[in-house]
């Protein structure tokens, strides 16, 4: 497998020139100027610092080698850098503090990365232009082409009317959802109700409008049959997977056990007539309610 190769690139202050240390070095010779850059370029991969290897007699002598300039100028450069802190010397090393600070770099594949991002620009920008072109070409081409267009948007337009995010658009999430719930169940939630919340964070806004949006679809839900129930929200909560799964659409209520159809039954103490209660009902509507 090929090595991520990495590029560097020296960054320069917008002020540079305007520093009195580079406007003294290039007064005294702008080729100066120059090896002070070069300089800076060969460090970058070492975070600005510059290795005594020895292959020449001395450091100058071997920098004036790796960048082809005079000894006796790189020799100027090294001493007026060094005297105003451009250039620190650390052993065998030479260091420029600012480069540390000036260097960018990027890898290859993030250079791909980007390099076909810019392509892919470049081709939209032509497909466009040539698109615009091929639309003069004849006006019953043109005329068939805007047919299209208007086609097109009012599908869209019809798509994005049924769609619950596109319709609370404008409304914050919870806002979407108590405006939502009033437009389903024809109800008000409370502001302060902490479930909105808890439902949002858990299930996202577009899963719970979509969720709300069920219940009209179930007869239950909306207290059309018998049992004529009354949904919160805190029991929306509990079982809203049940509720966006249409799982209530065809919900046929249950009203428990059959009652016994029995004469009321007479309290042997107090001798008052006790009525006789389906209690698993009763606990179910107490749940629905709650």
């Amino acid at each position: 497998m090929s090595k991520n190769k990495r590029y560097y690139w020296l960054k320069m202050y917008e002020d540079l020139f305007k520093s009195k240390r580079i406007k003294k070095l290039r007064k005294l010779s702008s080729d100066f100027f120059i090896i002070y850059l070069k300089l800076q370029l060969i460090s970058l991969k070492d975070g600005g610092r510059l290795v005594y290897t020895g292959v020449e007699d001395s450091f100058a002598s071997e920098l004036a080698l790796e960048i082809d300039e005079d000894v006796d100028k790189v020799q100027i450069t090294l001493a007026f850098l060094q005297s105003c802190g451009l250039l620190e010397v650390e052993g065998n090393e030479y260091i420029l503090p600012y480069v540390e600070k000036c260097t960018g770099s990027e890898t290859q594949s993030t250079r791909r990365s980007r390099k076909s991002r810019e392509n892919k620009a470049l081709k939209e920008l032509t497909y466009n232009k040539d698109e615009k072109a091929l639309q003069c070409n004849t006006t019953a081409t043109q005329l068939q082409r805007e047919c299209n267009i208007d086609r097109r948007d009012r599908e869209i337009e019809i798509r994005d009317k049924d769609n619950l995010s596109y319709r609370y658009i404008n409304l914050e999430p919870k806002e979407a959802v108590i405006q939502c719930w009033r437009d389903v169940t024809g109800r008000n939630i409370y502001q302060n109700n902490s479930f909105i919340d808890k439902s949002i964070d858990q299930f996202g806004i577009d899963f719970v409008l979509e969720s709300i949006q069920m219940i009209s679809k179930s007869d239950y839900l909306m207290g059309k049959t018998d049992h004529k129930i009354i949904i919160q929200y805190k029991w929306f909560y509990k079982h809203i997977y049940d509720v966006h799964d249409g799982k209530f659409s065809t919900f046929i209520e249950n009203t428990g056990k059959k009652r016994k159809k029995t004469k009321n039954k007479t309290d042997e103490y107090n001798q008052f007539p006790q009525n006789d209660y389906d209690f698993e009902e009763l606990e179910n509507e107490f749940l629905a309610n709650k």
